[in-house]
């Protein structure tokens, strides 16, 4: 995470396009990062966004980035609905302080139900509190002050702030909580994270061979684990840093510039023992509400990330698993896509199909899978409305005989 936070900053700031783009770890990026690594040790993870850049780099030298648009709406809706629901399921586990291994979705959500009676109560209720005020806070910035309240500008900007900075206050609150019960000398009632060394990350290329228990990989047997998602998170981080992109650039983006940029922030990140990156909304939303100007405020959110790294580490322990957990239930339970299927289903049953397959796919059969079944339905479709196009007969008689006017409905 924090490792991910700074070098895609730095190379942004003379690479990027977007000024409020900033490039790090995402929501998006973690929860495909874990589907393809969570059985595996970190050096498959900085191998793993190594790839991501050479596959950008690749994309971006031949100008492939309008293979993205085969991607359609549906796909992504529901390549990302799938993954967050994986995301939140994986995660009830520390939520409650459950102890157990699994396989996959299926295999978590009978695990969860089996292990459910041996939930810890200090962490259930920390995370479930966490949630709660989590959420109060992220709607605090919605509230409608009355114009006949004192110092409502202020008011307002103060709850902006509450609102911008939830989840690290949550992990201060929690985590000096921690501390109480440390200086005191007793055990919490909940369980804390691992201890972490502080230090900036030394320079150093990514591992080819790693041990696992007594198992020794090689490069080959490396990049064979990591199978698809060598080719699926780095499409997907494409798609998301395009769109995050067209979002604030008021104007067109240079796809093929931004593509090459993210490519080198992988490379370079993975140098520095980074997960895969892109552009993380919330961070850029953040950024232009603050009234960025140039690019180089980059720089700024780099330095603190090696201020934390430098110094913060021996603190991390500190933190509470349910309060991580509660952190990211919240943030991926908004990329849950509800809001577009009703209306696919009202207008448009092939996309809505289009979605449910793709959505289905990926809880039981896994991600990658469920987003090729998706992407072929929908080529499929495609294929099958321009061999067959709706045609439009316009017949004209006039002295020399008639004509027809023969108008394709459909390219």
């Amino acid at each position: 995470g924090l490792n991910s936070a700074f070098m895609g900053c730095i190379i942004y700031v003379f690479f990027g396009t977007i000024k409020e783009v900033v490039i790090g770890p995402s929501s998006l990026m973690a929860l495909l990062t874990y589907q393809f690594t969570h059985s595996l040790n970190v050096d498959f993870v900085v191998l793993l966004c190594f790839l991501c850049g050479i596959v950008e780099l690749i994309m971006g030298f031949f100008h492939l980035g309008f293979l993205v648009g085969f991607i359609s709406t549906p796909v992504v809706s529901g390549f990302t609905t799938a993954t967050s629901i994986i995301i939140l399921v994986a995660q009830l586990k520390s939520l409650f302080g459950l102890h157990f291994k699994s396989l996959g979705f299926i295999d978590n959500v009978r695990q969860l139900i089996y292990h459910f009676l041996s939930l810890r109560i200090g962490d259930t209720i920390l995370g479930v509190s966490c949630i709660i005020f989590l959420l109060f806070l992220r709607h605090l910035k919605d509230l409608n002050l009355s114009e006949n309240i004192p110092k409502r500008k202020l008011l307002k900007n103060i709850f902006w702030f509450l609102a911008t900075s939830r989840n690290a206050a949550v992990v201060f609150i929690c985590s000096l909580i921690s501390l109480l019960y440390e200086k005191e000398g007793l055990t919490p009632p909940f369980l804390t994270t691992k201890h972490v060394e502080s230090g900036i990350p030394e320079f150093k290329f990514p591992a080819i061979s790693t041990h696992i228990g007594n198992q020794t990989y090689n490069i080959i047997d490396m990049v064979s684990e990591l199978s698809s998602g060598c080719v699926i998170i780095p499409v997907v981080s494409v798609l998301a840093n395009v769109a995050i992109a067209k979002a604030f650039a008021r104007g067109k983006v240079d796809a093929t510039q931004e593509m090459l940029t993210l490519a080198l922030c992988n490379i370079f990140g993975s140098f520095f023992q980074s997960m895969p990156t892109c552009g993380a909304f919330t961070r850029s939303a953040v950024i232009s509400a603050s009234g960025v100007r140039t690019p180089f405020a980059c720089l700024y959110s780099a330095g603190i990330t090696l201020v934390a790294l430098a110094f913060l580490g021996p603190y991390f322990h500190l933190i509470p698993r349910a309060t991580l957990a509660a952190v990211l239930i919240v943030a991926v339970v908004f990329l849950i896509d509800w809001e577009i299927v009703l209306p696919l289903y009202k207008s448009h049953r092939m996309d809505f199909i289009t979605l449910v397959f793709t959505f289905v796919g990926c809880l039981c059969l896994g991600i990658e899978i469920g987003m090729v079944i998706g992407i072929i339905i929908s080529l499929m479709y495609l294929v099958y409305k321009w061999a067959r196009p709706d045609i439009t007969v316009e017949t004209t008689k006039c002295c020399n005989g008639v004509y027809a006017k023969i108008i394709p409905q459909s390219n």
